[in-house]
Order: structure tokens, then C-alpha cells, then sequence
């Protein structure tokens, strides 16, 4: 038998029980963030596979790497495009210059492949054509999904999570978990 002052006691218990059921009911789907970071991942992914392409036309054409004018141009889009879906210009601008970072990293990769053991006869796709539409396309799909995940939003245990989980997803050769990690650490800083 439960006593008469136990009641209200365990009246007020079961009605939070209930209220952190709802809250939780309110919460954002922990797996569907997780599913959008990863396919932000393949996206940043996906660009990325494009420099073994860009270096090819780099070697071919004897240009250096690093292209200033070019960078300048992608980062004025992507700070453009973060306008565009509400986020913030800087935070989306260093993310950018991150994945600048990557690139670089990944076409002096494969030139040094090719000075070691020479250029392959492997046709590459072409810069203006192919690979410049694809990346631009690529940009505006990872700020779209940058607009619709809240990167900030886990807690640091499921941030660790998140971090290994991006990091898997990108596997373009040429790059260390150190560049990984830095793609990750902006991109969760976009607002």
C-alpha cells in the first residue's frame, strides 16, 4: 500500500519522467545528424578525388600548384554561397581554405609520384570542362548540407564520434589524418 504522502512525490517523478520523454521526442535524430556529417564527408570526399585530375593538368601544362588567383576566386564563391543558405561567411571562408589546404597537399602527392616514377599515359579529365563544374557543383552541395546539419550542436563525446566517423569517409590519397582532422575541425565551426 503506498502511503498518502508518497503520492505526490511520486506523482511529480513520473510527470518528468514524462517531460524528459518529450524533450527527448523534440531532440534532434542523433543518427540523422550522424548520417548528414558523413555525407558531407563523401561530398568533401568526392571533391577531393578531383586533384589527382587537377595535378595531371598541372604537370602536363608545367603549372605550380599552388594558383592564387584560382584560390581567391573559389573562396569569394564559397563565401557567396554561405550568404546564399545563412551561414556564416568566415567560418564557411576557413573551411574553404582547409579544403584549398587539402588540395595542395594531395596534387604536391602526385607530383611526387610522377617525379619518382614517372607520369602515366592515363588520360585525365579536363580542368575547364570537367573538373572546375564538378567542383563547384561539389562546393554548393557541401554548404547546402553544412546549412542543414547543426555542426556545433553535439556534445564533445559525440563530437569524438563524429570526428572518426568524417574521417573514415575521406579516403582521396595523399592526405594525413592530421588533414583530415583540420577538414573536420572547420567544417564544425561553419555557423
Amino acid at each position: 500500500m503506498i502511503r498518502s504522502h508518497l503520492i505526490p512525490a511520486f506523482m511529480i517523478l513520473f510527470q518528468c519522467g514524462l517531460s524528459d520523454l518529450s524533450a527527448q521526442a523534440n531532440l534532434p535524430n542523433r543518427k540523422t545528424q550522424k548520417e548528414q556529417l558523413k555525407a558531407v564527408a563523401r561530398l568533401v570526399d568526392q571533391r577531393l578525388s578531383y586533384m589527382k585530375d587537377v595535378a595531371a593538368y598541372k604537370w602536363s601544362n608545367r603549372l605550380n600548384i599552388e594558383d592564387r588567383a584560382r584560390e581567391a576566386i573559389v573562396l569569394q564563391s564559397s563565401q557567396e554561397n554561405a550568404q546564399k543558405y545563412g551561414l556564416d561567411t568566415l567560418t564557411t571562408r576557413h573551411f574553404f581554405e582547409q579544403q584549398i589546404k587539402a588540395a595542395k597537399t594531395i596534387q604536391k602527392y602526385w607530383f611526387d609520384q610522377w617525379n619518382q616514377g614517372g607520369f602515366p599515359a592515363d588520360p585525365f579529365r579536363d580542368l575547364k570542362e570537367v573538373i572546375r563544374p564538378a567542383l563547384l557543383a561539389l562546393g554548393e552541395e557541401i554548404l547546402v548540407a553544412a546549412a542543414e546539419i547543426e555542426t556545433g550542436a553535439s556534445t564533445p563525446k559525440s563530437g569524438h564520434r563524429w570526428r572518426r566517423k568524417f574521417i573514415r569517409q575521406i579516403q582521396t590519397i595523399g592526405l594525413s589524418v592530421e588533414n583530415k582532422e583540420e577538414l573536420y575541425l572547420s567544417f564544425r565551426k561553419i555557423r
